[in-house]
């Protein structure tokens, strides 16, 4: 929608369709607009806005609508829920001191991406094939939590027979608002304070997302931003990796860099809720996370912060290339791995060859204080080329319905103090240590052997006595086959700590 701002000797502003070419040379020196800032009075979010009361205003033209749920025609009875979304605006220079029943309700203009302002906001409005619409909010303060101008409906809503109406309830189509105020400015007051919405208020902690050179940012009003970008804080990070040999630039002259520089690593940061706001100096450390300390572009609202997966409330981090992820485990316990084992026993030759790897290149860090994934009525598959690692301070559970399978192709070691196989605290009864209990049945063996009596005896039917004779050859026999047989008791495959020294129950000794 374009119009004519009049010069100051006439007193009204006419709204036309004219296109923007061809006016520069108007006679009476007018200024052409082909959009026009208006102020937000009301906004429709769902079914509970009073508009909704208003029967006659809202059913639905089901001549001229789709089929329902159902394939079926709507009834005219239908609410047209199309409403939702629609703000009732003032246009600042075309609509001045015009009664608030009077005004229009506006469409946003895109319907797949949207903002919907709050109340006392400034948005953007054109009109097209008939019908009123408005683009995203302006930006009057360059806040990312709100872009409010409380006095703006005071002026433009003016004052008729000596009472104020601007920014007062509507009467005609029954939609009545109230809220809670907010203060735009520190001390508040006339023009300065007021309701943005019947919930809504300003949040003064709210800090926009520091930028780096060629960002894309995606910012909401409460601390949620997706950031596109290719930078960080460290420039020589930009030079090229040979990963991202299509980002190679020149960079010869530029004392920034080197000349085989890079056009950055690119990264895409999803975050949600911002950390605590910080006092010039302050540190913020939550053990055993690194500190971090306030800085002066934090202190006021319109000052930015940098996102930190640390101490941010969710972060799905993806970077490539020589940035290195910021993230840091909370968990005290160490990873099994070479140069790092937390139990003696096992370091430096007991444990495996793994080194903890620097964390650059493409990869995908997500972080949160709960992570839930589910895959609801289907597989959940999880590959990994190297080493799959899982660490935790607390307790690791496998709880499977049917079965657990585990394949490897060389060994499987468990590692703890106390092993329990079936239910815990019920399972009392400690398992034999296979080369232990050998050597004590050979012991056995040779003993009983050794305490095998002689004497000199005969049959009826074997003729005279005889002193190389035992009483009972056979069993003699047999006790040296189950003596000498001992080691095919001995499995080839599974194996336990111990060797005659294994403790008890819960790794106490054995009583």
């Amino acid at each position: 929608m374009s119009y004519w701002k009049t010069p100051s000797g006439k007193n009204y502003q006419s709204l036309d369709t004219f296109s923007n070419s061809g006016n520069s040379q108007d006679n009476n020196k007018s200024e052409f607009y082909e959009f026009e800032p208006a102020v937000v009075l009301d906004v429709v979010l769902d079914e509970n806005h009073e508009i909704f009361k208003n029967i006659e205003l809202t059913k639905l033209d089901n001549a001229r609508w789709p089929a329902d749920v159902n394939g079926e025609k709507p009834l005219k009875t239908d609410v047209d829920y199309s409403w939702i979304g629609r703000v009732l605006v003032r246009m600042v220079e075309s609509q001045k001191k015009m009664e608030k029943e009077d005004l229009v309700w506006a469409y946003p203009l895109e319907s797949n991406i949207s903002e919907y302002p709050v109340i006392n906001e400034i948005v953007i409005v054109v009109k097209y094939l008939g019908q009123l619409y408005y683009t995203r909010k302006l930006n009057h303060h360059n806040f990312v939590n709100s872009n409010e101008k409380f006095g703006l409906e005071l002026v433009v809503g003016g004052f008729i027979d000596g009472i104020q109406k601007g920014n007062r309830e509507l009467n005609k189509t029954s939609v009545e608002f109230s809220g809670p105020k907010s203060k735009s400015i520190y001390e508040g007051g006339y023009g300065f304070e007021g309701a943005l919405g019947r919930y809504f208020l300003i949040n003064k902690n709210i800090r926009a997302v520091k930028r780096h050179e060629g960002d894309m940012v995606f910012e909401s009003r409460f601390g949620q931003s997706i950031k596109f970008s290719a930078y960080d804080d460290n420039r020589l990070n930009d030079q090229s990796s040979k990963k991202l040999d299509d980002y190679k630039t020149d960079g010869a002259g530029n004392p920034n860099y080197n000349v085989n520089a890079g056009g950055g690593n690119p990264q895409i940061v999803i975050r949600n809720r911002q950390r605590k706001i910080l006092k010039l100096g302050q540190t913020l450390q939550q053990q055993p996370l690194p500190p971090i300390v306030g800085t002066s572009v934090e202190k006021n609202v319109g000052g930015y912060i940098k996102e930190n997966i640390n101490y941010d409330g969710s972060t799905i981090a993806m970077t490539s290339g020589m940035t290195v992820t910021e993230w840091a485990t909370t968990c005290y316990k160490k990873m099994f791995q070479d140069g790092n084992e937390e139990q003696p026993a096992f370091s430096p030759n007991g444990c495996t060859t793994f080194k903890f790897p620097v964390l650059d290149g493409d990869q995908i860090v997500i972080n949160s204080d709960r992570l839930i994934l589910s895959a609801r009525w289907g597989e959940m598959f999880q590959y990994s080329k190297k080493r799959f690692g899982i660490v935790t301070d607390s307790e690791y559970t496998v709880d499977a319905h049917e079965q657990i399978v585990l394949t490897t192709n060389t060994k499987t070691v468990i590692n703890s103090p106390a092993i329990y196989l079936g239910q815990y605290n019920e399972t009392n009864e400690p398992v034999l240590l296979g080369q232990t209990t050998i050597s004590w049945l050979y012991e056995l063996c040779n003993w009983l052997l050794e305490h095998t009596h002689w004497y000199i005896h005969s049959h009826e039917d074997a003729g005279k006595e005889s002193p190389s004779q035992t009483q009972i050859p056979v069993q003699i026999q047999k006790l040296i086959g189950l003596r000498d047989s001992l080691h095919e008791l001995l499995s080839r495959r599974v194996f336990v700590v111990g060797g005659g020294t294994a403790d008890g129950a819960d790794g106490g000794p054995l009583q």
